[in-house]
């Protein structure tokens, strides 16, 4: 005689391998985006990084009578020194251009090489109270569009047709009196 136990069980043959057939694509679709998610993030803080190193030396005096006037050549080698440490593809930069206020009469901002946007003599934003309204500076700002892909040597976006996230940023700082 067969137990009841028993027979509840034959009942349930291959009922954890259809849950496990539903509950697998879910999971591995989680962990996928988690990983491009830790990219995407990673990108971002990298072209933040490298905009932050163009405001900088675009900031930095030439030599020590000629004021704040850098070479245009020099930030964007310091942007794509940046970038380029971190493999970052040159090409996928975008131009970017967030608005600003100009602290003289025009607003000098100049288009370099890779879709780099540089603008001098601008009004900073100012974040809290007790900062200056006529604070200025500069601001470099570009775009990266980043691929949907799981490793640097493959590219999911050709092959799902995924469109690329663009990323975007904006670094401003302040002038040193």
């Amino acid at each position: 005689m067969v137990s009841p136990l028993r027979k509840a069980r034959s009942n349930e043959a291959g009922a954890e391998l259809l849950e496990f057939a539903f509950v697998l694509p879910l999971f591995v679709g989680l962990i996928l985006a988690i990983i491009w998610f830790g990219q995407a993030f990673n990108a971002y803080e990298t072209i933040t990084r490298a905009a932050r190193e163009g405001a900088r030396t675009a900031l930095a005096p030439t030599c020590g009578s000629c004021g704040n006037a850098s070479d245009p050549s020099k930030v964007v080698d310091a942007v794509t020194t940046a970038l380029q440490a971190s493999h970052i593809d040159l090409d996928a930069l975008q131009v970017y251009a967030p608005s600003a206020i100009s602290c003289s009469a025009t607003l000098d901002c100049s288009m370099l090489d890779h879709n780099i946007r540089l603008c001098r003599n601008i009004k900073l934003n100012s974040s809290s109270p007790s900062s200056d309204p006529q604070q200025c500076g500069v601001l470099v700002s570009f775009g990266y569009a980043t691929p949907f892909s799981f490793s640097m040597n493959t590219n999911v976006s050709s092959v799902l047709n995924l469109p690329a996230v663009t990323l975007k940023t904006s670094v401003q700082m302040a002038q040193e009196q």
